[in-house]
């Protein structure tokens, strides 16, 4: 795949508001969810059962 060079952040978000427009700066949102959604469910899991594996208990001041 060929990206495209920007010259600056703000040249880019002129060009992608004046060739794709609006969505063109949620493109590509589905796919992402799609993966960071699963990965972070599989993070929080394994957080939790090393917690327990480890020994340490929620304390009064965790939320």
């Amino acid at each position: 795949m060929k990206g495209k060079v920007y010259q600056s952040q703000g040249h880019a978000f002129t060009t992608i508001w004046a060739t794709e427009g609006l969505a063109g700066f949620y493109r590509g949102w589905l796919a992402n969810t799609l993966k960071v959604v699963p990965q972070n469910s599989i993070r929080f899991v394994a957080y939790e059962a090393i917690k327990q594996l480890a020994g340490i208990r929620k304390t009064k001041t965790d939320t």
